[in-house]
């Protein structure tokens, strides 16, 4: 089923969304000191990690889609999601 959210305002909707809309990975990088017989070995100091993350949060959400903000989110199973400007039917 197609979900429409605009004007979301509280946290348990805001949530479930964030749910639904997934995660992704990031690789977090992090410059660290090593000595000098490190980095004459080739070690450059930096360390990465691998984390997954929400494509967004639900605080981001009550903030991107609230009411004022006249923002809609569709969700679609198996299609990307999509970002709307919503018009009035007397626009």
């Amino acid at each position: 089923a197609t979900i429409q959210a605009f004007a979301v305002g509280e946290m348990t909707s805001a949530d479930y969304l964030s749910r639904m809309l997934g995660s992704t990975q990031v690789v977090e990088r992090q410059n660290v000191r090593v000595s000098s017989s490190a980095m004459s070995l080739g070690d450059s100091g930096v360390r990465e990690q691998l984390r997954s993350t929400r494509l967004l949060e639900g605080s981001e959400i009550t903030r991107a889609f609230a009411r004022a903000t006249g923002r809609q989110l569709v969700l679609t199973p198996d299609k990307p999601p999509v970002y709307l400007e919503r018009m009035g039917y007397y626009e």
